[in-house]
Formats: C-alpha cells, structure tokens, sequence
C-alpha cells in the first residue's frame, strides 16, 4: 500500500445541514498519491454524527470517524491537538471545518506538488468567498487584498491571516506547546509557530473555498467586541509562549499588540455605566495581568495616553477594586499633578475604604488646585462629620 501523503482534517459540531457538502469536496479531489480524511465531530446534538458514521461506513479505509459522547471544546479541551493529531498519518495537512467546503477537486494535488518542490515553504493557502446559512453570496473575497500574497517566515510568525479552510501544511509539528491548548484561536497560534518552519505561498490558481456564516458558527457569530477579546487572547499566549522559550522579539512583538488591541477596545466601548461592558474589560484585565498592569502600560504611557489611565481607574473604582483603583490615580497624578479630579477620586476611594486620613489630605490637594471644587469641599465636610 502506497504511503498516504496528505491528512484532510475536518472539525465539525451541530453541521448536519452542511457536513455532506464539506465531505463530498474532500471526496472529489482528484490526486495521484492516497489521502485520508480524518473527521472529529465533538458530540454533536443534531444528525451530523449519524452523518459522518454513514460516510466512514460507506469510504472505510479512506474516512476515519473520531466521534465524542461529550463535548471537549466545552471543557477547553483542543480536538486537533488531544484526538486528531495522534491519528494524522499524512505528510501533509489540509484543513476544513465541517461547515465549509472546496470546490477544485484538484486543490490537494496542486498544494502538495508545490509543497513537495519547494522546500522552503512549509503552508500554502488560497482564498474564499463566503456564503450565508441561505447559500446566497455575501463576499467574494474572504481575504482582504494585502493578504492576497506570499508570506515570509517572519511574518507567518507574528501571526499573517492565513484562511485555514485553504491551507496545506507540513506535518511537522509533532507536539503542541502548552499555551496553544488554552488559545481562544487556535489558527492564528498555528500559523506563528508554522513560521518556524518556512515560508507561506499564496496560490491564486486554486478556485475559491468556501466560508459559511451561519448562527451556530463559533466565529461569525461572535460579536465585535467578542471577536476582540477573543484576539487578546490569542495574542497574550503566544507572548507567553514566546517569553517561555526566550524568543524576546516575538514576545515584545505580541506584548505590544495586546496593549495596542486593549487600548482601541477601551476607547470604542468602555462605558461607566454598563455593567456589562465593564464585567468584560475587568475579567480581560484579570485574565491577562501579567500583561495588562499598571507596570506593563506605564511602559508604553506616552502612546497609550493619559485618558486610558482614566478609564482604567475608573473601571476598577466601578467593580470596587479599590487597590487597583488607587495605583492607576496615584500614576495619573504624577503624569499631571495639577488635576485636581485625581486627588479628589482619590480622596472618594480612601473615604470608601474608611481610610479617612489619607481621604482628607487627597481632598484638600483637588481644593488647592481648585479652591471652590464642589466633591471636594463635600468629602472634607463628610469627613469632620465623622472626626
């Protein structure tokens, strides 16, 4: 039996509308070396996993059905990496999701003839356009134009959009670091690390794949400030990863990124007054504290700009994390010492937390700087009040 050169590798959970399409399109390519097609559905509720069974049934030998009885993304469990991985028998990987699907049958083979020729490449990729659950067109380019292009290995590894529904790719990672396990996105993750590898090609000869929005996709119906969460996320573990290994480059590179995603997140939705919003950006910070702290942001102040300082006292003052809240006013007023609003936070927090000596002097430095400042002159009569 001929050596199985490439392992399509399909994710799938509740597609029962759209499995059978992705199945056909691995099905109908048309190549002179063997393949396999390796499914892992993750306990799907509906018919998709009656479907993928008929399919190993029908193709055994070819298919081979990975079928879970609970779901493992719910538990943080990656499936590619714990189920899939171990059973790849291919020297190259091609990846689709189970709600997408290809339309050239000759894809594979042309991905793997060039894979196979230049040794310097370690994933190529092509586009698609994207569809809705209706199968009505809703872009004709999934990838942005300045993507459209050949990456280097440097720029795979600070994470280049790679569509993975197109892409083929070297079986050589053999095993996965530990941060890419607790990654929200684990292409973007994937595509660093490849990186290490070679170069990318884009291959504009292949006819587009195709990228379903539906309801009951993991991405698309993400909303914005989600998506950007999720982003952060990816961004803050592979500076973990890169820290870990003692790639300084990479990990500054993706450090700065989190601040710089972080940062345009605060000034588009943070709100005072929604509890929603500010439960979100208090987690992210909790989530990331080893990036996003006072010590870290203070590195790149001049950037980030005293208003966000502002925000992010404010934020923790609002989920009452008054420590947290007292270090952010307390740098704001050496960046500005002459605002008064910052003593008198200060002076309001101190209050709050029963620390009235210190509420006293915050308050009477806001009224030196603004004599007739009204808070102020209410906490200090707040304050003799209780003396």
């Amino acid at each position: 039996m001929k050596e199985i050169m490439a392992s399509i590798v399909c994710l799938t959970f509740n597609h029962e509308k759209f499995i059978a399409e992705a199945i056909e399109s691995f099905l109908a390519q048309r190549t002179s070396f063997p393949f396999e097609i390796i499914i892992h559905d993750d306990a799907s509720k509906d018919k998709t996993t009656e479907i993928v069974k008929k399919y190993a049934e029908k193709y055994a030998g070819k298919i081979t059905a990975i079928i879970q009885h609970e779901n493992q993304y719910s538990k943080g469990i990656k499936p590619f990496a714990k189920f899939v991985m171990p059973r790849i028998r291919g020297k190259y990987i091609a990846w689709c999701e189970g709600d997408d699907f290809w339309t050239d049958p000759y894809k594979l083979q042309k991905q793997v003839e060039f894979l196979e020729t230049n040794s310097e490449y370690v994933i190529c990729y092509h586009n698609a356009v994207v569809i809705n659950e209706q199968n009505q067109l809703v872009t004709n380019s999934k990838l942005p134009d300045f993507c459209k292009k050949d990456l280097t290995a440097d720029e795979l590894k600070i994470g280049s959009w790679v569509l993975m529904l197109t892409a083929c790719f070297r079986n050589v990672i053999r095993d996965l670091p530990e941060e890419f396990h607790k990654v929200r996105n684990g292409d973007t993750f994937l595509t660093s690390i490849l990186g290490n590898y070679g170069k990318g090609k884009y291959m504009p000869d292949i006819k587009n794949a195709v990228y379903r929005q539906h309801g009951n996709s993991v991405w698309s119906s993400l909303s914005i400030i989600e998506k950007n969460t999720f982003s952060i996320n990816t961004f803050a573990w592979l500076h973990r990863y890169y820290s870990r290994i003692g790639d300084k480059t990479y990990s500054d590179y993706f450090e700065r990124i989190v601040i710089d995603l972080f940062k345009g997140s605060i000034e588009k939705w943070y709100d005072s007054g929604n509890e929603e919003i500010c439960s979100v950006f208090s987690k992210l910070m909790d989530d990331n504290k080893d990036i996003i702290n006072i010590k870290t942001l203070l590195r790149y102040h001049k950037y980030i700009g005293e208003a966000i300082f502002y925000k992010l006292a404010l934020l923790n003052f609002n989920q009452k994390k008054y420590s947290e809240a007292i270090l952010y006013f307390h740098e704001i007023a050496k960046l500005n010492p002459m605002d008064a609003t910052v003593f008198n936070n200060l002076g309001v927090i101190y209050y709050n937390t029963g620390k009235l000596q210190e509420a006293e002097k915050n308050f009477k430095k806001a009224l030196d700087l603004k004599p007739a400042y009204r808070e102020a002159l209410l906490g200090m009569e707040k304050i003799r009040n209780l003396l």
